[in-house]
């Protein structure tokens, strides 16, 4: 299997791992950086971003520096269920 197919194998598993997240209550406002849609910014979103360095070719230096300030920030309305 060549780089290019395994990091979007690595992509797609990591999409799937957000989507099937148990427990997770609705978003109160968007993050621009959480990529998995959890209403967080935690590793998952971090790993998406990095699986997508090497099939695009590049990550714009604004979306990391996004990601930074928006870094641990969780939007559930039930503040209680963000870290579980």
């Amino acid at each position: 299997m060549g780089f290019r197919k395994f990091y979007i194998a690595l992509f797609c598993a990591i999409l799937l791992l957000g989507f099937f997240a148990e427990g997770v209550s609705s978003c109160t406002a968007p993050l621009a950086s959480d990529l998995n849609d959890d209403c967080k910014v935690d590793f998952r979103d971090f790993a998406i971003m990095a699986s997508l360095f090497d099939y695009m070719g590049e990550i714009y230096l604004r979306d990391l520096a996004n990601l930074a300030e928006e870094w641990l920030n969780c939007t559930m309305e039930d503040q209680a269920d963000c870290w579980k």
